[in-house]
Formats: C-alpha cells, structure tokens, sequence
C-alpha cells in the first residue's frame, strides 16, 4: 500500500503491471524490473531462488552499466523529471549500485514483521524459489540486516511500517513521507485506495 500511496500523490511509477496481470496493481516497473533480474544474474545471483545469499550487498560486483540503461527506460516511459520511486525487492540485493547512481536519492524502507513477511512471500504465487518456512526465514532475515545497512549508509532513509496506517488508520506518518519527498498530500486520493481494499 505505500507505493500506492506515493503513486496517489503524484509520484511517477511508470509502465507497471496492471491490475489484469495480478491481482492487484504492484506498482512495480516492467522494464526495471527486468534489469534488476539481469544485473542480479551478472552479479552471480538466482533472483528466483536467491540460493547463495552474500554476507553484504557490498560485497558483490557493481553493474555499472544499470544506471544508464534506467535512465534511458524512463525517459521512454515518459518520465519528465518528476518525483519517481522504483518498488522492487531485489533493490536490497542492488541498493549500493542506486546509492552510487542516485546518491540524492530518499528511500522509503517498508518494513514487516519477519514472521509476517515470511507467511506472505509463501503465499504469494511468484515467489517459488525457496521451499519451506526456515529457507524463507533465512531470507527475510538477510533482507533485515542488508535492510538496516541500508538506511545506515544511504543520505536519506525513512522506515516506515504499514501497518500503523493498513489496520490503524493512522495516516500521520505516511503524509509526512509524502511530503518530505516533494509530493503533496492527496487525502481524497488516499481514502479511495483504502475504500477499494
């Protein structure tokens, strides 16, 4: 729900799955993607399975090739300087590569309880790259630690859990996000997301 949120508010997103794709809008780009999964595969990694997990994301080699072929994607989709956000879960396998790229850039870390985020991915028809909850565990838990590396080393990051606004109705924090990344606050927006979940 926080990509699409920020989305709402007028963040630029570009070609993403559509809701006849999946059966929600993931708010993940198309293109990009498909780049993450190549620059994944010439750093040595299974973006299926994610089979050997480094001790750091540092640690492995830098596609320096990536921020170019990006930027190039997104002026095709029609980007026009815009606040822009890219949702993707390999970006904790990629993040140094962007933070080289985009060292201005503000993360917006969306985190879940480790349980919670297990229980999820093995049920999400996608993710069949690892079998059973401890292999997931040892993932979710990796993505936890390279997570808090992340938000130590980049200029800015904001963690935010979604859950204080998807059973809470708190919106407070999410519209200080909103507006701290340059965009504006849409409430009526925002409330029509949550009337159609």
């Amino acid at each position: 729900m926080t990509a699409a949120i920020l989305a709402a508010c007028g963040c630029w997103v570009g070609r993403v799955r559509s809701s006849q794709d999946v059966k929600k809008c993931s708010y993940e780009n198309i293109v990009v993607e498909g780049l993450m999964r190549k620059a994944q595969v010439a750093m040595g990694l299974n973006p299926d399975s994610h089979s050997h997990l480094p001790e750091r994301a540092a640690e492995l080699p830098l596609c320096v090739w990536l921020e170019g072929h990006i930027t190039r994607e997104f002026q095709y989709q029609g980007w026009r300087g815009e606040p822009w956000m890219v949702k993707s879960s390999a970006l904790a396998f990629v993040w140094p590569i962007w933070n080289r790229s985009w060292p201005n850039a503000k993360w917006v870390v969306v985190r879940r309880d480790t349980v919670g985020l297990v229980r999820s991915v093995m049920s999400t028809w996608s993710m069949t790259g690892r079998s059973g909850a401890e292999a997931w565990m040892e993932w979710a838990e990796w993505h936890d630690r390279e997570l808090s590396r992340l938000e130590s080393e980049v200029k800015y990051a904001h963690e935010l859990w979604p859950t204080k606004f998807c059973s809470q109705g708190d919106f407070r924090e999410v519209q200080m996000l909103v507006e701290t990344v340059g965009l504006k606050w849409n409430a009526e927006a925002v409330r029509e997301l949550f009337k159609k979940t």
